[in-house]
């Protein structure tokens, strides 16, 4: 191979990541435009980011402790029928499985509710994968197309 076919290469290659960190970018700012937009129809508050958030919430989940350079985004806050809710999205880094020594940035979407006259259950609901196992399993009754594609886990069941 030529020094030339080589320079061609790396040049392409840097376009190509470049232009998808580009597309990442955008579509980032577009997600967060939707969403200011969504918590201005529902009488919320809006915060794009906010580097204290999670400490200040008071939110407790095992997931708030989990990797590094946690971070709030996409913050939306108000009232529904008298409960707190809080939706936002919670960004962190976790090592790399495998051989690779780097980090992986993850993305949750998370909805929190409070209400200062009930007690309210802490859940998790995700999407049914091939090894969705578990004993705390909770049924939807009533649901069976629930069931089928999402996965809820919670304490008291």
């Amino acid at each position: 191979m030529t020094i030339l076919g080589i320079v061609i290469g790396v040049v392409v290659l840097l376009l190509a990541v470049g232009a998808l960190v580009r597309l990442a970018i955008v579509n980032a700012r577009r997600r967060t435009r939707s969403l200011g937009a969504v918590a201005q129809q529902l009488g919320f508050s809006f915060s794009a980011a906010a580097p204290d958030f999670l400490g200040d919430a008071q939110l407790a989940a095992p997931l708030f402790i989990t990797g590094d350079d946690r971070m709030a985004e996409n913050i939306m806050e108000g009232s529904v029928d008298g409960l707190r809710t809080v939706l936002f999205d919670y960004r962190f880094e976790v090592a790399n499985s495998g051989d690779d020594p780097g980090t992986i940035t993850r993305i949750q979407s998370v909805a929190a509710f409070a209400s200062p006259s009930h007690r309210l259950p802490s859940f998790r609901l995700q999407k049914k994968r091939l090894l969705s196992l578990s004993f705390k399993r909770v049924d939807v009754e009533g649901s069976p197309e629930f069931s089928k594609r999402f996965f809820l886990t919670g304490k008291n069941a």
